[in-house]
Order: structure tokens, then sequence, then C-alpha cells
């Protein structure tokens, strides 16, 4: 079994090199890892290349997002006829036995998405929002699964997974095409998990596999690029919302935005950051359809 790993760097080549050490620990044959460059102000590919023997590098011209920097890994895999394509986020540190738990649950249930758990450094699982399906269905009535469920190691059908570690056969791509690049940045894998349910193809939260996730690793210190990918988690949320969501789950998380405004811009609570023009763009921009790149995250490192 051939499985195509793919790695996206941007300004981050201490996380890529950990994430490539990391994977040497794995020992499931057929493995070739890919990095794509999404267009660094620096980048060395040597530097990737002596981490992990036979690295295939890629680069991009200009900075494609997550979904488009995955293209140059995913047409290489297409051309060697490979089984499954492997997305890992390149703060992520994976275990000796992280694949093997995914490739587990794909041999039990076949074709579909598989995702991994993401844990701290203290061992404890991060947050996640991965809504449940109705029993029997394919449906969602956006009800998020409890940490305790999520934390039982157990494989479950699930509406969605979360793309720092986001496997799928190569089947599933061939026959029903890949993640929207149009969101640029965030919940363009939540999109692609929502549209293959409609084509009857299940997701699976995969408790057993884990893999140490770094949260908001490439944003950590950098408060204006924050602020940044901020506009496209606010944009992109509704834009999906919009796309897959009842008029009741939208105006929900309206509310849920407009609680954090007040708690954060009118009662000025310390806890609670505040919300700018950009966030309030994002929202504006859902409702208008303005989809790719808006602000350039390069612009504000």
């Amino acid at each position: 079994m051939t499985i195509v790993i793919s790695i996206l760097n941007w300004n981050s080549a201490d996380r890529t090199v950990a994430c490539l050490q990391s994977l040497l620990a794995i020992k499931t044959p057929g493995l070739l890892v890919c990095v794509t460059d999404n267009h660094s102000l620096n980048f060395d590919r040597q530097a990737f290349e002596d981490i992990h023997p036979g690295l295939v590098v890629f680069e991009n011209t200009e900075n494609l997002g997550f979904a488009g920097g995955q293209y140059q890994a995913l047409s290489y895999a297409k051309e060697i006829g490979a089984n499954a394509f492997w997305m890992l986020n390149n703060d992520t540190r994976v275990f000796p036995d992280t694949l093997e738990h995914l490739l587990n649950a794909y041999h039990t249930h076949g074709d579909g998405v598989y995702g991994s758990a993401a844990v701290n450094q203290a061992g404890t699982l991060n947050y996640q929002l991965i809504w449940e399906l109705e029993e029997k269905s394919f449906k969602t009535q956006f009800t998020p699964l409890s940490q305790e469920k999520l934390d039982q190691e157990k494989t479950l059908q699930v509406a969605n997974v979360v793309g720092y570690s986001f496997m799928i056969p190569m089947t599933v791509i061939e026959q029903h095409g890949f993640m929207d690049s149009s969101y640029f940045l965030y919940y363009e894998e939540t999109d692609y998990c929502f549209r293959l349910l409609g084509e009857n193809i299940p997701s699976y939260w995969v408790g057993s596999s884990k893999v140490y996730h770094e949260k908001e690793g490439s944003t950590n210190g950098r408060p204006r690029l924050k602020e940044i990918m901020e506009y496209y988690l606010y944009r992109n949320l509704f834009f999906f919302l919009k796309r897959h969501g009842s008029t009741q789950i939208i105006f929900h998380y309206l509310g849920r935005f407009g609680m954090r405004f007040l708690s954060a811009n009118i009662a000025r609570k310390q806890k609670v950051p505040l919300l700018t023009w950009k966030h309030l763009r994002g929202i504006f921009h859902a409702f208008t359809g303005k989809k790719g790149p808006y602000y350039h995250p390069e612009d504000y490192l």
C-alpha cells in the first residue's frame, strides 16, 4: 500500500522539521513524504531533505492557501498510483502508531475520510468542533460531540474531522474530487466532509490515532497575523453554514458572535479579545459571497 503524506510549509521551517523528525518513527512500508512550500519568504529545501531520506519537495510560486497548496503533492500521488493521501499540519508531531490506527480504521470501514485526535503537551485532548450525525443517517443537527465521547479512543462516524491529520483514500478523491480551494484558509476540510456526506461517503474520528498539535502554531507571537487568520475563520465559518446549515444554525452562530462582540467591545472583559473591523468584514464577506484570498497573510508577518 502506497501512502503519500503531504505537509505544507509556510514561514515555519522549525515546525516542519519537527514534524518530519517525528515521521521517522513510523515504520509502515510504502510511505512517501512530500513537503510543499507555500511561498515562504525564505525557503531552504536542503534543510528538509537532510532530515527525511527520499523526501519529495515542491515549491509554490504564491501562497495558495490550505487546499490549493496541496495540489502539487496530490498530483504526485495520482501520478504514482498511491492508495491514500494523508495531510498533516506542519505544527503537528505524530506518534509511532498514529498512522497504524488510521489504517486499521480504513481497513475496517472502507472508503471515507479519517481524522486523528489532537493532544497537547500534557497529553490531554485539545478541544475540537466535531459534529454528531443523526442515528442511521448522513445528516446532522450541528450538535457538537462532547469531549468525553471524543476522548474514549473509539472510532466514531461523525459529520466532520479536522485537517491537521486528514487521511483520504485516493479512490474517494478520484470519484468525488478534492477540497474547495476558494476557502483559502479554514473550513475547507469541513466543507469537504459535508459534501462527501451528501454523496454517501462518511467521515470517521479515530480516537486511538493521536497527534501532538500546537494549536495556533502559525500565529503564536504574531498578533497582526492572528487577526488576519480570524478574518478567514469568521468568513469561512459563515460561508460554510450558508452552504450546509439551516437558517436556525446560522442565527445560532451569529448570536454567539454577537455575545462575543458585546463581551469584548462593549463590556470590555479582559479575557475576551477585542473584535475589529477585519472580523466584521469577514462576516460581511461571507454573506456577500467574497471568496479566495482577500488579506495576504505574508503582508502581516
